[in-house]
Order: structure tokens, then sequence, then C-alpha cells
């Protein structure tokens, strides 16, 4: 018997796994954050130098950055960024970028 999730229908169970990962409240050279399939978020102040994140399907929610620049690509979600102090490189094919409120703002744009 098919399972129905949303809009996608499998013949297998639908497992949906969670990982908290905890990261030590200190100043980061870089932190690497990816995904291929799932959703990726922190409720924690993330602090590094350089933040990456990058996720093939799923949304990026980070509730704090603090660092010199945070790069995020997401293929398929949506990038929800908030309490950011930090430059920002994101990309997203399919999907939304919404950041708020920003400590400090210089804003520039480029079409690819």
């Amino acid at each position: 018997m098919a399972q129905r999730r949303d809009d996608f229908v499998s013949a297998f169970p639908v497992c949906a796994s969670q990982f908290n990962v905890y990261i030590p409240d200190k100043m980061h050279e870089t932190l690497n954050l990816k995904t291929s399939l799932g959703d990726l978020t922190s409720d924690q102040t993330l602090l590094a130098k350089n933040i990456n994140v990058k996720a093939a399907e799923g949304d990026v929610v980070l509730n704090g950055c603090q660092g010199e620049v945070l790069k995020g690509t997401v293929e398929f979600g949506n990038i929800t960024l908030q309490q950011l102090d930090a430059s920002v490189d994101l990309q997203t094919e399919e999907g939304n970028v919404t950041v708020s409120p920003v400590k400090s703002f210089i804003y520039s744009t480029a079409l690819l």
C-alpha cells in the first residue's frame, strides 16, 4: 500500500529523521553545513569567520550568524536568516530568500 505525504506518493514508508548537532560557543575559522535532502535549522548563533551552507532539497533556517562571510546555496528550498552579522552571498535555484533583521547592511546586487 502506498503512503501519501503532501504531493509525494511513495510505495515505501517515509521515515522522517532528525539529527541534533551541538557546536561549541566559540569563534570558529570555518563552519561547513550541508544536507542533501531535508531541512537545516539552527536556533544557536553560529560563530565563524566563514560559514558555508549548502542544501540540495530543503529549507535553511538560521536564527543567528556572526562572522565575516556567510555563503549559502540551496537548489530547491527557502533560505531564512535572522540576527545576521556577516556579509552574505546567497543563491537559490527555486525558492525564496528572507533576511531579517540585519545588524549592519551593505547593499550590492549582481545578475548572473
